[in-house]
């Protein structure tokens, strides 16, 4: 991707040479567009409301510069935090209960107990940020950034992550029932004992992903990419597995029964053992010791 965003910077580069009293012309209008849109900068004084009290609810914060400020506790339910640089921040224990953080820049960030319920962070950046116990209830989450973020024991209920990606992301008994993760990338994340009943995992990358007893009862896994994951004594009674890829998936102890859409051809290369429970006429390998 940066050599696609290096090669789109020179070709925008050469055009300017060519044509610069249409590039000049292009530069204005942006300007004027984004000066009647969104693109306006935060209000001073409620920046140093933030900074004076750590409280600020329904504020206008967007584009603020708050990277790596101690916000602890901080009071920003409802604020509008859209496109604000907040990597590193500490906000643990913070209220941002239906803020707008729409791109912000969370990367690092400490968001340990953070209540988020019903906030908008669509296509924010989370990379290696610490969510442990956070409460992302019916947020939208969509093409969100959680490579390697450590969301252990976090409430995504209702959540809304399609798209999103979580590689290698902690997900350890997270609370994710009914949350819409269809086409989410989740390759290699660890989701061990976290609760995913009703979700919808429908075009989901999930190889490698670690779900060992977890629940996915009635889970939507129609066209999930599962190969090599660890779905040993996983709960997927009831789920919908049409299309899904499950090969060389792990099955020891798993529980399918009434599972649906599940075919002998997709279980022809997965393995499981004598605990492992199917829909009657469907047969697994065992899996080699290791």
């Amino acid at each position: 991707m940066v050599g696609q965003a290096a090669a789109r910077t020179a070709s925008n580069r050469e055009d300017f040479m060519k044509y610069p009293n249409v590039a000049v012309a292009t530069i204005v209008t942006l300007g004027l567009l984004s000066a009647g849109g969104n693109a306006r900068a935060f209000e001073q004084k409620d920046l140093e409301k933030l900074k004076r009290s750590g409280s600020c609810g329904a504020c206008d914060l967007s584009n603020a510069h708050l990277k790596q400020r101690d916000l602890r506790g901080a009071a920003l339910a409802g604020a509008n935090l859209r496109e604000a640089e907040l990597k590193g921040a500490d906000l643990s224990g913070a209220n941002l209960k239906a803020a707008d953080l729409r791109r912000a820049e969370l990367a690092k960030a400490n968001l340990k107990g953070v209540n988020f319920a019903g906030a908008n962070l669509r296509g924010s950046d989370l990379e290696r940020a610490l969510l442990s116990g956070a409460d992302l209830t019916a947020a939208d989450l969509r093409n969100a950034d959680f490579e390697n973020a450590e969301i252990t024991g976090a409430k995504l209920e209702g959540a809304d992550l399609r798209d999103a990606y979580l590689k290698r992301a902690k997900l350890t008994s997270a609370r994710l029932n009914t949350a819409n993760l269809s086409r989410a990338n989740l390759q290699r994340a660890d989701l061990y004992r976290a609760s995913l009943n009703g979700v919808n995992l429908s075009f989901a990358e999930l190889g490698r992903v670690n779900l060992r007893e977890a629940s996915l009862r009635g889970a939507k896994l129609r066209f999930a990419k599962l190969k090599r994951a660890n779905l040993r004594d996983a709960d997927l009674r009831g789920a919908d597995l049409a299309g899904a890829v499950l090969r060389w998936a792990d099955l020891r102890g798993a529980s399918l029964k009434g599972a649906r859409g599940l075919t002998q051809e997709q279980l022809t290369k997965a393995c499981g053992d004598s605990k492992t429970a199917l829909p009657r006429g469907l047969t697994v390998r065992l899996c080699k010791s290791r």
